[in-house]
This record gives structure tokens, sequence and C-alpha cells, in this order.
């Protein structure tokens, strides 16, 4: 239903809409954390030489002067763009009108549930980086480099995959605060209490997204010869992730609440 919504029902342009949206946050994320830099970690395995732990951690992020303008930068922009895209889905199951400029009058509405959210992404994604840097670095100083390799690979698959989890956990999350307009930690453990029928589903389908995602940052390693080409490719990554996870909230919070769908009953642009 995800997909279906973002590319076969107006033929590609509510993605279109919504990656306008994340472009801006996503690039300046992308030029703060580059995920392509963990896939050159495991690829330079063998001469990799890690001091200690900090340096290891510090490794994934950019080291340029203005990272951190960029890091408080990309958390604004986002969280613009998390409520941009709440305000317009929202209008769009309700009464069937998908148009940009009435997002404006309602996007205050939704900025403080999409804070919310965007804070405890950040915090799950800290979090992630420290679990997988503090197991790569176990692995690394074994005698075996092949073995470390195998290990830390491993290990950090199984860090995404628990993050995943939790993120495929609080589906309802966004749209509980959004739609019912509950307070953060009643609607985080609503969310999380209704997700038990359909976890597994949830996490199929956000495990597409982090694939690709996990694909592209691959791409911008190998492919990126070019420091444009490895920030474009990375830029991609968040934006594609970003786009399929805010949509995918809204569409599985509409079918288990039962919520009927306007745009559903005819074309979402023909004007009544």
């Amino acid at each position: 239903m995800t997909f279906d919504y973002l590319f076969r029902r107006g033929k590609g342009k509510h993605f279109l809409v919504f990656a306008l949206f994340a472009l801006l946050p996503s690039a300046v994320m992308a030029f703060f954390l580059p995920a392509s830099n963990l896939v050159g970690l495991f690829a330079n395995y063998s001469t990799v030489a890690l001091k200690n732990y900090g340096t290891l951690w510090l490794t994934l992020f950019s080291h340029a002067r203005w990272a951190p303008i960029a890091l408080i930068s990309s958390f604004i922009l986002y969280g613009f763009c998390y409520a941009s895209m709440c305000a317009m889905i929202t209008r769009h199951f309700r009464v069937n009108d998908f148009s940009i400029p009435k997002i404006f009058h309602s996007m205050n509405e939704y900025f403080f549930p999409a804070l919310t959210v965007l804070v405890f992404v950040c915090l799950l994604i800290l979090i992630m980086h420290t679990v997988g840097c503090l197991f790569i670095y176990l692995w690394f100083s074994l005698p075996s480099k092949i073995a470390g390799l195998v290990l830390g690979i491993v290990s950090e698959l199984l860090v995404i995959a628990g993050g995943i989890y939790v993120i495929a956990a609080l589906t309802l999350w966004l749209p509980t605060m959004a739609f019912n307009g509950l307070p953060m930690i009643r609607a985080m453990s609503t969310a999380f209490y209704k997700s038990r029928t359909f976890q597994k589903k949830a996490f199929s389908c956000t495990l597409i997204p982090a694939l690709i995602s996990i694909c592209l940052c691959i791409a911008a390693y190998f492919a990126g010869r070019a420091w444009y080409i490895t920030w474009i490719l990375n830029t991609l990554s968040y934006l594609f992730c970003i786009v399929v996870l805010v949509t995918l909230d809204f569409v599985t919070f509409c079918e288990v609440e039962g919520i009927p769908r306007e745009d559903l009953l005819q074309s979402p642009y023909k004007r009544r």
C-alpha cells in the first residue's frame, strides 16, 4: 500500500513532492553524517588502524569545520520536513486534497509530534552507532582480520535489524499523535500495544527502504571517486528512507484503525 500510494497512484507525483521537502535536510545530513563512511571502514579492514574506541566512533562523522552547523541545520530542516509531510498526507487521506499551498496553514499542528519522533530517531541512531562501534572495535582487535571483518559485518547488520524492529514496533506513534492528539508517552505506549498484530509485516516493509539505503551507501563508497557522487548517493539514501517510512506510518495507521481514506474513493487530482 505504501509503494502503491507513492509511485502508482498519481504516477509518482506523491513521491516527487515529498522528496522535494526531504531533499534539503537529507543533503545537509549527508554532509554531516555520510553513512558510506561505515562501508569504507569494512572495505579497508586489512589496513584500518583503530587507535581507540573514540576514534572509531568519530569515523562516521564529517570533520569539516561546518559539520556542527550542518547538524543543527539538518535537525531543524527535518522538523519542517516531517511536519509538512504529515500535513499533506493527513489532508489527502481526510479530504482528498493533495496540494502544497495549504500545508503551511496546518503544518504547525504537526510540528511538535514530528519533532518528538525526530528526536527519538536521532537518539536511536546514536545508540545504534555506539553499540555497533563497540562490537566493531572488539572484533577488529582479533588477530585474524578476516574473522574480525565477518563478525563486524554480522554484528552491524544485527544492530541495524534491531533498530528496524524498534521503528516497526512504533509505526503508529507519529500518526497517533497527529490524528488523535495524544501526548508523547501515551501515544508511544498505544502505538506499541497496537503494533503487536502486525509487527512482522511492518518489519518487512521497513526493511525494504533500509536495504535500498544500504545499497546506495555501498554504491556511494565504491562509485564515489568524486566527492559530489558520494554526497548525492548518501543524500538519496536518507531521502528515500524518510519519504517511505513517514508514508508507511500513515498508511499503516489507516489500515489498522479502519479509517476510510478519501484519496482511495476517487482520483486524487479530480476536482469535486
